[in-house]
């Protein structure tokens, strides 16, 4: 297994001419990618949810992000399975579409090949305040939800009309 300063050093190498060519010339951004890789890409803002699987449909799907500015705010990396990199960044990013800018999460799994590595696994996460909850507050929703509809088909079998 690669030592931690190797998986910072392929990290950031990585980072830096990823981000660069996604702003600068996202049609070849494909290219770090394989036919084995896999992109995800998740927006809560309007509910979207999308696969790609292929070549094909990951550079279709990077050319419909409309990325015009993308800032990071921080970057970790870490040691994995074969050799592999996690690579898992947070920041800013500005599409065409919307006016503000939103908050994002990424995370690539970097498969070593025989020169380098490529993109095996992307996933990507706009982040939007509004949808964000700790988890102990959806798990208390969650209770109190799932005590209300017991207390009601309790109060139905206990006391009939």
């Amino acid at each position: 297994m690669a030592s931690a300063a190797a998986a910072t050093q392929v990290g950031t190498y990585f980072l830096r001419n990823y981000y660069n060519l996604l702003q600068q010339n996202p049609d070849v951004v494909h290219q770090f990618y394989s036919e084995a890789s896999t992109m995800v890409r998740v927006d809560d803002l309007n509910g979207t949810n999308t696969t790609a699987n292929s070549m094909m449909d990951i550079h279709s799907l990077i050319m419909s992000l409309n990325f015009t500015q993308i800032e990071i705010k921080t970057a970790n990396f870490a040691n994995s399975w074969g050799d592999g990199v996690l690579v898992m960044v947070s920041g800013l990013v500005q599409t065409k579409e919307y006016n503000n800018q939103r908050k994002f999460i990424q995370m690539f799994f970097l498969a070593p090949q025989e020169k380098g590595y490529f993109v095996l696994n992307d996933y990507f996460h706009f982040v939007d305040q509004e949808q964000v909850q700790p988890a102990q507050v959806r798990a208390q929703e969650a209770f109190e939800t799932n005590m209300a509809s017991n207390t009601v088909q309790t109060s139905k079998i206990y006391h009939p009309k």
